[in-house]
C-alpha cells in the first residue's frame, strides 16, 4: 500500500538520511523565503524613495503657492483653482525615471 519503512526497520543510517533530506528541504525553503523577502525589500525601496521625489516635488509646489499668495484682484477664482489643479495634478503624476 505505502512506500513508507515501519519504524521496526528503520536502521541508523536510513534515519540518518532521513534527516539530511529534512535538513536539505528545510535549507531550500530557508532560501526561497530569503530571496522573497529580499524581492520585497527592493521593492518597497524603490516604492519609498519614488513617494520621496513626489512628496518633494509637492512640497515645493506649496511653498510656491505660499510665496505667490492669494489671486490678483479680478481673476475669477475657479480658473485660479482651475490652474492650482492643474499643477497639483502635474506634480503629483510627473513621470520619474526608471531604475538604471
Amino acid at each position: 500500500m505505502t512506500d513508507r519503512i515501519p519504524l521496526d526497520h528503520l536502521t541508523s543510517d536510513a534515519l540518518d538520511a532521513l534527516y539530511e533530506q529534512l535538513e536539505a528541504a528545510e535549507q531550500t525553503e530557508s532560501e526561497r523565503q530569503l530571496a522573497t523577502a529580499r524581492e520585497a525589500l527592493a521593492s518597497a525601496t524603490t516604492r519609498a524613495a519614488r513617494a520621496e521625489v513626489t512628496v518633494a516635488r509637492v512640497q515645493a509646489l506649496a511653498d510656491r503657492w505660499v510665496k505667490a499668495g492669494p489671486p490678483p484682484l479680478g481673476t475669477p477664482i475657479s480658473r485660479w483653482w482651475d490652474r492650482r489643479l492643474v499643477e497639483l495634478n502635474t506634480a503629483l503624476n510627473e513621470e520619474q525615471p526608471g531604475p538604471a
